[in-house]
């Protein structure tokens, strides 16, 4: 039972386990830039500069945390199945968040994007319609649109002896802009 409640953060609310992911590979970082400066070494998953957060947290579910919570159910059924079903989602959700490349460091990622080689934009536009049928007279369109960011590093100006530039684009359209 301890050991369920010492690995319980995967059967959280995505919100809670996520924070607590962010922590613990905050400290695994830490870790790595230790071994690092003493020339040690870097421990699997602490090396910020190519380990996936992501894909680290499948691999923990996958082959840690749901082998034991499939143990701890066998032996509580069916008071454990909305742990299972939650630890499950969230598997999912980390398995669909894998980059085709490593994580950046969590410090990079809340300095927009300094430090990142480039990140792809995309455009997301919803439609909902106000109509309650075909009857209606006057059917209007509503579009959403968010905000998204595109970091860039010109390598017209990279310099290894020099600061990146970065250039931080940022675009908000509406269906009357486009």
């Amino acid at each position: 039972m301890v050991h369920c409640a010492d690995l319980s953060n995967p059967t959280k609310s995505l919100e809670l386990y996520r924070q607590w992911t962010d922590r613990i590979m905050e400290e695994f970082f830490q870790q790595g830039d230790k071994e690092r400066e003493r020339g040690m070494e870097i421990s699997p998953m602490c090396d910020k500069h190519t380990a996936s957060v992501e894909k680290s947290q499948v691999g923990f579910i996958d082959y840690i945390v749901h082998p034991l919570w499939e143990t701890w159910a066998d032996l509580v059924q069916p008071d454990a199945q909305d742990i299972l079903d939650t630890l499950e989602d969230n598997r999912n959700w980390y398995q669909s968040m894998i980059p085709q490349s490593p994580s950046p460091p969590l410090q990079e990622r809340s300095q927009d994007c300094q430090g990142l080689m480039e990140k792809f934009q995309f455009d997301l536009t919803l439609e909902e319609e106000d109509s309650d049928g075909p009857e209606k007279e006057s059917d209007s369109i509503h579009y959403y649109s968010s905000t998204k960011t595109l970091c860039v590093i010109d390598p017209g100006k990279r310099d290894s002896q020099q600061d990146t530039n970065i250039e931080i684009v940022t675009k908000d359209a509406s269906p009357i802009d486009t």
